[in-house]
């Protein structure tokens, strides 16, 4: 067993091609070493950190046999899941986010 990470599962979600990969993982609820994750502890947001937790769905339970947990995978949105290969920047719609769009596309137009 390993004694610093909680257990958790790797997802790896592809689009139309290789390019479209992404990448997280999840962590299931109630794990005592959650708080204590060297990976988890990178991330600053703690709504971050529970996007990334699977929570029992007690309604799913076998009893006597197994326990169910949910875990939604949000690809866009203010309740989008942390993805480990994908630029985190300003939240679409601020100023700071309004500001490198305008960049980008100022830095597109010079190069056509």
């Amino acid at each position: 067993m390993n004694s610093w990470r909680p257990a958790h599962i790797h997802f790896s979600l592809f689009g139309s091609g290789f390019a479209q990969r992404l990448i997280t993982q999840m962590y299931f609820e109630g794990d005592p070493l959650i708080p204590m994750c060297p990976i988890l502890r990178t991330i600053p947001s703690e709504e971050q950190i529970r996007s990334l937790v699977a929570l029992q769905d007690p309604a799913a339970f076998i009893q006597l046999d197994s326990r169910a947990y949910r875990f939604d995978v949000i690809l866009r949105g203010r309740r989008a899941t942390l993805f480990e290969n994908q630029v985190q920047g300003p939240p679409p719609g601020s100023q700071a986010s309004d500001a490198q769009s305008s960049k980008q596309s100022s830095a597109q137009g010079e190069r056509k």
